[in-house]
């Protein structure tokens, strides 16, 4: 019998089939079975509780967790033109916010974010970057993981932390502002490998995101 996975990609999505079919086999994967895979995004969850794939580099579903979807979106609601969806439960709603109201979905459906696809590094087989940019995906280094912000820089360029702080802080930010939503949630993932690993991302990707169009793919 044949064997379908369902993959949800956006225009600016660099995707590799065989890399996806590999990542399905290597992890003895089985599509009757329901499995939500993608790059987890955390910085959501003191917002609504919720860890969701990032809609950007795709998302795929096996058959099992489409079965399961199908049953709640039978039954959920069509918000009228301007209601902002409150993404508690599920429902049809326009906007950008697509990713985040699946993994809404999906959770009255009982299926959650997979994390096979992070491996035992912390490296992704979804790419939130370009591949000539992934080498630039590191995480923040100079201040604590739990810190809101590093210390607020003055219009001269210094820091109300003192001599030098400035430009800690500076580096810092800059470190966290490449991906900020990418690595906030996510230092049990990243921290054991944090001094250890050149790329964050596998060596067999399943894709590449933020082309902004699809003549960057060049870069791919």
């Amino acid at each position: 019998s044949e064997v379908w996975w369902f993959c949800r990609l956006e225009r600016d999505t660099y995707f590799l089939p065989e890399n996806f079919r590999w990542l399905v086999a290597t992890r003895n994967l089985s599509t009757s079975e329901p499995h939500y895979l993608g790059v987890r995004q955390f910085f959501e969850v003191s917002r609504f509780g919720l860890i969701f794939n990032d809609g950007g580099p795709g998302i795929g579903l096996s058959e099992g967790a489409l079965l399961r979807l199908s049953h709640v979106l039978a039954k959920a609601r069509w918000l009228d033109d301007g209601e902002p969806p409150d993404f508690e439960s599920c429902a049809f709603a326009g906007g950008h916010r697509e990713d985040l109201m699946l993994a809404v979905c999906l959770r009255e459906a009982g299926v959650g974010p997979s994390a096979l696809t992070t491996d035992a590094r912390g490296r992704e087989w979804f790419g939130i970057r370009p591949l000539r940019r992934s080498a630039e995906l590191a995480p923040p280094r100079l201040w604590p993981f739990a810190a809101a912000a590093p210390p607020p820089l003055h219009p001269g360029g210094g820091s109300s932390g003192g001599s030098g702080g400035g430009a800690v802080a500076q580096a810092a930010a800059g470190d966290q502002s490449a991906a900020w939503n990418f690595w906030t949630g996510r230092a049990h993932l990243y921290m054991a490998c944090a001094h250890s690993n050149k790329f964050w991302m596998v060596d067999t990707p399943v894709s590449f995101n933020s082309f902004k169009n699809t003549s960057m793919f060049d870069d791919a």
